[in-house]
């Protein structure tokens, strides 16, 4: 599946805090980022529901200072490439609901169901 146009695409690096993690959604309007170490390998996916979940369950204490790294939030990702097929992403899509789109090794763009149902529409 080849979208249209180009997206940027938003990361944090295993050692950046929750905050920084909760600024860069808020600020760029997603609600998940790729993680990744400091040589920009893929680790995994930090969800907005996972951030909340931790945050609801520390009872008020600050948590933001804390290393994602040192969390439970990052979580594996399926990753897919540029020419996933749509079978094989409709797949995916029944066990994750997202994916991270890499090519060479680089992260090009996060895939949803939405961009999906979006893709078809279009077509």
């Amino acid at each position: 599946m080849e979208r249209a146009g180009h997206t940027q695409v938003f990361t944090v690096k295993c050692e950046e805090t929750i905050g920084h993690v909760i600024e860069k959604m808020r600020a760029f309007g997603v609600s998940q980022l790729p993680v990744t170490n400091s040589k920009g390998a893929l680790l995994g996916l930090v969800e907005e529901v996972n951030v909340l979940k931790m945050m609801l369950d520390a009872n008020g204490t600050d948590i933001t200072n804390i290393a994602i790294q040192d969390t439970k939030l990052i979580s594996a990702t399926p990753t897919v490439t540029p020419n996933t097929s749509l079978e094989a992403l409709m797949a995916l899509f029944n066990q994750h609901a997202v994916a991270v789109v890499q090519e060479g090794g680089q992260i090009v763009d996060i895939v949803t169901k939405i961009d999906l149902i979006d893709f078809l529409a279009r077509r």
